[in-house]
């Protein structure tokens, strides 16, 4: 599924982004943020929750985890010379800076240790913000048959998938739609699901680039 900044560019020129009156998709929405350093500075909270802030290049992130995930996050700084954690959650209280991570849950694996360039990339990294750097994805699930917004001139679909308060849109291949269609027609297409890279936020949502199409038919 291809990514042309082009169009993104001529959709949000002159008009506000996403658009409000469009038609709109039903799809439920999971970032996932990928950590493989410590935060340093963590804040206890009601609830057994604890918070931190990541970020990425444009974007910060504040991460709300129960104790005992922080906790597995922690032993594996420990135990491990190098690792990821992959916390997924629902992004909330979006703006142009960033958002809220909530209802998260944890998964941590080992990695092979780091060369001694990356360390000292993640070292520079660490001192210059007191935030964590890391990567996000984006995991929207499409819960109904797919309405087009717009054609553009290279063939793509516009689609605005409205996730709870936060529009996502994305730019999908022709072959990618006429794929969910033909599916749509034989079964429900709630196994659908679209990987990608959130981009520039605005209170209202975002554009995903970077986007994959991930189809399985329960029916095979």
């Amino acid at each position: 599924m291809a990514v042309h900044l082009q169009d993104f560019e001529k959709s949000v020129a002159g008009g506000e982004f996403p658009k409000e009156t469009c038609m709109k998709t039903r799809g439920s929405l999971v970032i996932q943020v990928k950590l493989n350093t410590l935060p340093k500075s963590v804040a206890s909270l009601e609830g057994g929750l604890v918070q931190f802030v990541v970020h990425t290049r444009d974007a910060q992130i504040a991460v709300y985890l129960h104790a005992e995930e922080f906790d597995r996050i922690r032993e594996a700084s420990e135990k491990f010379p190098a690792w990821v954690a992959k916390i997924h959650g629902k992004p909330t209280n979006l703006s142009e800076y960033g958002f809220r991570l909530v209802e998260t849950s944890v998964s941590i694996f080992e990695k092979a240790e780091p060369s001694e360039s990356e360390k000292a990339i993640r070292a520079a990294e660490a001192l210059e913000s007191r935030s964590v750097p890391v990567k996000l994805k984006a995991l929207l699930r499409i819960q109904e048959r797919i309405q087009v917004q717009e054609i553009m001139s290279n063939g793509d679909r516009e689609i605005v998938f409205e996730c709870g308060d936060c529009l996502v849109t994305v730019w999908m291949a022709e072959k990618n739609f006429e794929r969910l269609e033909r599916q749509a027609r034989k079964t429900p297409i709630s196994d659908a699901t679209i990987e990608g890279v959130p981009g520039p936020l605005s209170e209202k949502g975002f554009p995903l680039f970077e986007s994959r199409l991930q189809i399985s038919d329960r029916g095979k």
